[in-house]
């Protein structure tokens, strides 16, 4: 599906924001084309931008099931009142340690599962996560790569992110290195897993909400500094019989208290077929317990992360929004003030479009923490 002059214009004409009390507002939202360099595109769970390029790197789940394992580069231009429009996608394809393609499930070897990606402090080179390939019994992982996708080596995992053959501790499959993003002046990192920790308890229900594991580690070492428990929102209703979840899709440091969570639930409306609800929360490591040693957040003793909703993305005027997954800082507007970018994760299905979304934020980046945080 491609955009169109009149979505365009449709989306650039629609209210920012129906409430004036926010401190954000919609700039507009595109569709992305659903084929490029004569590949499809489809799948983007992350996305950053590269201000030395002024390119924006947007990473692809795609298991080599619909091309090779890849990422994209575009440009990406939107201003207040002008919606983001792309052009200039390219491929870059993912690489092995030995240099080879990512080879699809079920081969032998270690499929990719991509979900988030981010250009290093020193704008040299990427690093982006992967889910894994527990069916071939490969776990999550966190790897570098040049800007061409060529590999630069992984980064060491805490003992209690490994993974576990035997599925009785650690990751879950498919629910694990969803969020990277980095803090202190690109002297740590931050990665976030989806969903519970195996030990950890389980899955958010419609009535509950579920504890997950944010980790700090230092920059380029990998070395874990803590670990942060942050609470997951409960699903909320949902009809009987039907397949629902909620979890943690990306994360985003402001500064060295605060960090932005993209939280992404989604209801089954019809076979495998869903309706998804999107919030952007405040979280501040003030006061938290560092859990690492904490063997179980089922059992163990300890404080939370501290929340408040910063971005109700389901409230904005968008029409029908799906799987957002990918959120990053874009460049500043002409007003000085900051703007961040979403893009949603079509699964590569027919009828659901891919959405790239721009918010402006009203405040400078270096008071993004002080505008979009209450705590």
């Amino acid at each position: 599906m491609r955009a169109t002059a009149l979505t365009a214009l449709l989306l650039a004409a629609a209210p920012l924001q129906a409430a004036t009390d926010q401190p954000y507002a919609l700039i507009g939202m595109t569709i992305i084309p659903t084929e490029a360099a004569g590949m499809p595109v489809g799948g983007l769970s992350g996305l950053d931008y590269d201000p030395v390029s002024r390119e924006w790197f947007l990473i692809s789940d795609d298991r080599s099931e619909h091309g090779p394992a890849r990422l994209w580069r575009a440009r990406i231009a939107y201003d207040l009142g002008q919606p983001p429009s792309i052009d200039g996608l390219r491929p870059v394809f993912l690489r092995r340690e030995d240099g080879s393609l990512f080879p699809a499930p079920g081969t032998g070897g270690e499929a990719s599962d991509a979900e988030s990606i981010r250009v290093t402090p020193d704008g040299k080179g990427l690093i982006w996560s992967s889910e894994g390939d527990a069916k071939d019994g490969f776990g999550p992982s966190v790897r570098r790569a040049g800007l061409d996708g060529s590999p630069l080596g992984t980064l060491p995992l805490p003992a209690n992110l490994a993974y576990d053959p035997q599925h009785r501790i650690g990751p879950r499959a498919n629910l694990s290195f969803e969020g990277l993003g980095f803090a202190a002046k690109g002297h740590q990192l931050w990665l976030s897993v989806e969903a519970p920790l195996q030990q950890d308890g389980p899955l958010a229900s419609a009535t509950q909400g579920a504890m997950v594991r944010f980790t700090q580690l230092n920059w380029p070492s990998g070395r874990m500094l803590r670990q942060l428990a942050y609470p997951v929102d409960p699903i909320g209703p949902f009809p009987a019989g039907k397949l629902a979840d909620n979890g943690v899709s990306e994360i985003l440091p402001l500064d060295a208290r605060h960090l932005l969570v993209l939280e992404r639930s989604g209801i089954e409306v019809g076979t495998m077929d869903f309706h998804y609800r999107s919030r952007v929360y405040c979280a501040v490591t003030d006061g938290a317990s560092d859990v690492a040693r904490i063997a179980s957040l089922q059992k163990g003793r300890f404080k939370a992360m501290r929340k408040t909703l910063a971005i109700d993305l389901s409230a904005l005027p968008i029409p029908a929004l799906d799987n957002v997954e990918g959120m990053a800082l874009g460049p500043v507007l002409p007003n000085g003030h900051a703007s961040l970018v979403f893009v949603t994760d079509n699964n590569f299905a027919a009828n659901h479009p891919t959405q790239l979304i721009a918010v402006e934020i009203n405040a400078k980046p270096k008071t993004l923490a002080q505008t979009l945080c209450r705590n």
